[in-house]
């Protein structure tokens, strides 16, 4: 049987016949990311606020930037400062590189947004696991996948104390 990993919208019904290439995972990812985040108008905010104050202190116009990140005019720029779009993933390495802060300081309700929800397919992932009575070659696989998340609880822990 293939493994495939499906989305939280998807129905175990639609699942034996759904198949989402990895760029149309992707997308389906960024609208569910976008609309989550629309719904939040002070994440929204917070974003639009933090990308236009770090662009206004470095003296920097839109179009100035637009030219930086390879756009043509300054549109995608003013539409990422009021949070209308989502800047692609170049684009974001790009305000990183700019003004050398890490995107998940420019886009911590994005990041967060993200986070929640790797943090939570993890947990199911790793429950579902703990569950498996594979055995012989089948628990090789599993007993990895077991040790990585120790490994991954592990290191989150380190980090929290330092």
């Amino acid at each position: 049987m293939e493994n495939r990993i499906y989305g939280p919208d998807d129905h175990p019904s639609h699942a034996e016949s759904a198949t989402l290439s990895q760029a149309s995972w992707l997308l389906h990812l960024k609208h569910n990311l976008i609309k989550l985040i629309f719904t939040n108008s002070m994440t929204s905010d917070q974003n639009a606020a933090h990308i236009r104050t770090l662009r206004m202190r470095s003296g920097l116009t839109q179009k100035e930037v637009a030219h930086i990140l390879g756009f043509s005019s300054g549109v995608p720029i003013s539409r990422h400062e009021r949070y209308k779009s989502v800047p692609d993933l170049l684009t974001a390495l790009g305000y990183e590189r700019i003004f050398r802060v890490p995107i998940s300081k420019l886009f911590p309700g994005l990041y967060q947004t993200v986070a929640m929800g790797i943090e939570e397919r993890l947990a199911k992932m790793e429950d579902e696991l703990h569950q498996s009575t594979a055995k012989g070659r089948h628990a090789v696989p599993i007993a990895r996948k077991l040790e990585f998340f120790v490994e991954r609880t592990s290191t989150d822990s380190n980090n929290s104390v330092s």
